[in-house]
């Protein structure tokens, strides 16, 4: 189940990474 818990939080933790970098690509095209 510890796998599972790892698992999960790495899914999490790309999908933050993924909004950040759509975000931040975001800004760029607005300046």
């Amino acid at each position: 189940k510890k796998n599972f818990i790892i698992e999960d939080y790495l899914l999490i933790s790309m999908q933050e990474i993924i909004i950040s970098i759509k975000e931040k690509n975001f800004w760029k095209v607005l300046h």
